[in-house]
């Protein structure tokens, strides 16, 4: 993986760190399904809680699946591509998720927007741990981290929830797209797009691998929601879905 500057020389510093703050912020909180806002989702739609509650899952579980296989991706494309790349296609699933009536899209949306979002995080991170650290200490990057982080996901929270309360849950989502789409026309114009010297193939993805663990994280993320509801091994489904679990487990390991 090539460390990079990510801006171009003109770009000044006090404008690369307010790009910064902004793409972190919206990395970190653009989750497709918000807390603040799930209650009026699924009582508007006339369903459960429990599909949404999977979409919130299925976000962190797209986020671990993507981080196994950012570091090939980051020797064969550049940190242009990779942070264009995430915030387009978060933006294309927040639209699916403000947009549709099918709770299984949503869960979908949610999974891809945490698979993208670690496209777009990875060159966000190494670009402020080198800003808090010349040694690329990761300790003293962390309280900042944090800081946006839990600050962020509480902030984005309460404004989506006003939204909801003023208009509509659909409406929340525009502010969403209106940050997305901030950090795009950034990250067009003010990011450099560096030819790497060294391209690594992507034949050697493990692809089957990488779909092996997806589904079976989100197999157990349904036993998990939906094991109480459907009264765990009394239910056809989740005994199907345990056995299919495990035996994807063992085709892992």
């Amino acid at each position: 993986m090539e460390i990079n500057q990510l801006f171009y020389e003109w770009v000044p510093k006090y404008v690369r760190y307010a790009i910064l703050v902004l793409m972190l912020f919206v990395t970190l909180c653009a989750n497709g399904v918000y807390q603040g806002i799930t209650t009026d989702m699924y009582s508007d739609l006339g369903e459960y809680a429990e599909p949404y509650t999977m979409a919130t899952n299925a976000l962190y579980i797209g986020m671990g699946s993507s981080m196994v296989f950012f570091i090939r991706l980051a020797k064969r494309l550049s940190n242009k591509t990779l942070v264009l790349t995430g915030f387009i296609m978060m933006l294309l699933m927040h639209i699916i998720c403000a947009t549709t009536n099918s709770p299984a899209l949503t869960i979908a949306a949610s999974f891809l927007i945490g698979f993208f979002k670690v496209f777009a995080l990875g060159e966000i991170y190494l670009a402020w741990l080198k800003i808090w650290s010349k040694k690329m200490d990761p300790a003293r990057f962390y309280p900042f981290l944090y800081f946006i982080a839990l600050g962020g996901l509480y902030f984005t929270s309460w404004f989506t929830a006003w939204l909801t309360n003023q208009f509509s849950w659909r409406y929340a989502y525009f502010a969403i797209f209106i940050l997305i789409a901030l950090c795009i026309i950034t990250t067009t114009v003010f990011i450099e797009n560096h030819k790497l010297k060294k391209k690594t193939p992507l034949y050697q993805l493990d692809i089957p691998g990488l779909l092996l663990i997806s589904t079976t994280l989100m197999l157990i993320n349904y036993i998990a929601v939906y094991g109480k509801v459907e009264d765990w091994f009394e239910s056809n489904a989740i005994r199907a879905a345990s056995f299919a679990a495990v035996y994807q487990e063992t085709i892992i390991a």
